[in-house]
């Protein structure tokens, strides 16, 4: 899937996938996309991003197949989350800074 949506979704999207990997916003993508969420907005992938942990390996066989998602388990996502928001915060208020 490419990060299709809003400036700041796709740059939300990126920062994530270089944070934890393409990989990994991919299978929330994917898992985003089968609980009825927009796989390319931001906050639908915040909200799964958890569920890429181990713990909901039988959600992962529903959408895979398998105990796991395609890229593996992500236990890091709390990272991920706080990499995106304190950057997020920041570029907004460069963003109102006046000249």
């Amino acid at each position: 899937m490419l990060f299709r949506s809003s400036d700041d979704d796709r740059l939300s999207l990126a920062l994530a996938a270089y944070n934890a990997g393409p990989s990994r916003i991919y299978d929330a993508q994917e898992l985003a996309a089968y609980m009825g969420e927009n796989p390319n907005s931001w906050e639908s992938v915040r909200n799964v991003l958890p569920l890429l942990s181990k713990r909901y390996y039988s959600l992962h066989q529903a959408v895979w197949g398998e105990e796991k998602p395609k890229n593996g388990y992500f236990g890091s996502y709390k990272q991920t989350l706080t990499f995106v928001d304190n950057i997020m915060t920041t570029y907004h208020e460069f963003l109102q800074e006046p000249n």
